[in-house]
């Protein structure tokens, strides 16, 4: 993953915890600042190593760490980074979900070799579905709080509920979407 994810995730424990905690989080996982450089790509293994140790330092599960990441992501990161793309992939959250892997492309036109995730969303009259691959396992719950950040972002409501996981045998994730 990049060093934007990396120091996304540092942002993410200062904002919420303070520097000193992020201090200690940094040691424990034996980082330094060479390894939160935005452009750079570092193995997935080293974020997921600073995600682990957060949460021993924190004292919090894995999804809440994650879901509390993914919601930083949108209202935070995305929108500093990215807010331009932000804008034009939709004015509203179902636009947005429908144009995210529009966005992941122009995204990757900055960031060579990115490994982006898909998203497409299924409607019927009965409910709508958005299905999320990733060669990445592990970050379904960093997704619930992508839309968790999203629908505060648009200030509409959202209840999501994973219906198909590929951690249980799946080949991708589905989550049933309730606007």
């Amino acid at each position: 993953m990049y060093g934007l994810v990396n120091r996304a995730i540092r942002d993410c424990v200062v904002e919420q915890f303070g520097e000193p905690t992020w201090l200690k989080i940094e040691e424990a996982s034996k980082t330094d600042p060479s390894h939160y450089v935005t452009m750079t790509s570092y193995p997935d293994e080293l974020t997921f190593t600073i995600i682990g140790v957060a949460c021993e330092v924190l004292d919090v599960d894995s999804t809440t760490l994650l879901r509390t990441f993914g919601r930083h992501w949108v209202l935070n990161t995305a929108n500093k980074e990215y807010s331009h793309l932000m804008d034009f992939s939709g004015s509203d959250l179902r636009t947005f979900l429908l144009n995210l892997d529009q966005m992941h492309e122009q995204v990757a036109i900055t960031f060579q070799n990115l490994r982006q995730p898909s998203f497409s969303l299924e409607e019927s009259d009965t409910e709508t579905l958005l299905h999320y691959r990733s060669e990445r396992s592990g970050l379904t719950e960093f997704v619930v709080g992508l839309l968790d950040g999203l629908a505060e972002h648009f200030n509409e409501p959202l209840k999501v509920t994973l219906v198909s996981s590929r951690l249980e045998g799946a080949d991708h994730d589905v989550f049933r979407l309730q606007f």
